[in-house]
């Protein structure tokens, strides 16, 4: 079986109540689950989550946030990129 591998570059349109941030913004938020020191930490952490099709109810720290604060609106492919395959070496 012949198998490749892709690069899929993608983009989405995410959705933060600012509830949810300043829930999350904290020194003791910190100290029990991540240090997210800005924003977009959040937002890139949930992001990568959501498309994955996780909800808050089963991300650690954000379980007690109500689901409405965070949601996906678009996902887009924006590119496809084979990755090559290594050549294979003629001593080995």
């Amino acid at each position: 079986m012949s198998k490749q591998k892709y690069i899929v570059i993608m983009s989405a349109v995410v959705e933060i109540d600012s509830q949810l941030l300043d829930a999350v913004l904290t020194d003791n938020w910190r100290k029990q689950f991540y240090d997210f020191q800005t924003p977009a930490d959040v937002v890139g952490h949930l992001a990568f989550n959501l498309v994955r099709g996780a909800e808050l109810a089963n991300l650690d720290g954000f379980a007690d946030q109500p689901p409405e604060r965070a949601s996906i609106d678009e996902i887009d492919v924006d590119d496809v990129l084979p990755i090559a395959a290594p050549k294979k070496s003629r001593h080995g």
